[in-house]
């Protein structure tokens, strides 16, 4: 059941966030997605952190937009320009869990039309698991036209269609990520996202 929805929204600036023991969703626009998140866009840097870990499994979810895409949820037609930062400030041991995503951090419901380009930062030397996927860092759901950028250290294979900076900054790209709607909300940038696909309503 969906509890909600968010559209034609965005943010900017710098997000930081931690996680002290147990679990902890955490993204650009929302930490988990309980319903739908349609048309949407980060610009913010993102920086995650896990402070503790010595007592249970500790799990970070880290994304572009949201950390967690909950079951029977969608998140469709966003992109990522943020870099995201994963980060260990104390000596973190095998308890720790990361899932770290150009758009989510854990992916259960649909993603599909969204691309990210922002990049990651990884300084952490201790974990039990560490999953950086270029548009998420697990997943359990449909992924479908989800675009990126060969700039990204990845160790989770997502299913990202790799595109050059040329490719997705052209007119056939905005054509590709309207492929399929009904009614066209992609266009070409109009001097504000250095030159990747913008959304209509921007």
């Amino acid at each position: 059941m969906k509890v909600g929805s968010i559209e034609n929204c965005s943010s900017n600036g710098k997000i930081i966030g931690f996680s002290t023991n147990y679990a902890f969703n955490f993204g650009g626009l929302v930490g988990s997605n309980y319903g739908t998140i349609n048309n949407c866009f980060n610009n913010a840097d993102i920086e995650g952190y896990i402070t503790d870990s010595s007592t249970v499994d500790c799990e970070l979810r880290l994304g572009g937009i949201c950390g967690s895409v909950e079951e029977n949820q969608e998140l469709l037609n966003c992109y990522n320009n943020g870099k995201i930062s994963v980060i260990s400030n104390v000596s973190c041991n095998s308890l720790a869990n990361y899932y770290v995503g150009g758009i989510c951090g854990k992916q259960n419901g649909n993603i599909k039309n969204c691309y990210a380009v922002g990049g990651f930062e990884k300084n952490i030397d201790s974990y039990k698991r560490l999953y950086i996927g270029k548009i998420t860092g697990m997943a359990r759901a449909t992924r479908e036209k989800i675009y990126s950028l060969n700039n990204a250290i990845a160790t989770y294979v997502d299913e990202a269609i790799i595109k050059a900076e040329s490719e997705m900054k052209s007119a056939d790209f905005v054509d590709l990520l309207n492929e399929g709607l009904e009614t066209a909300i992609w266009k070409k940038d109009t001097g504000i996202n250095n030159g990747y696909p913008i959304l209509y309503w921007q």
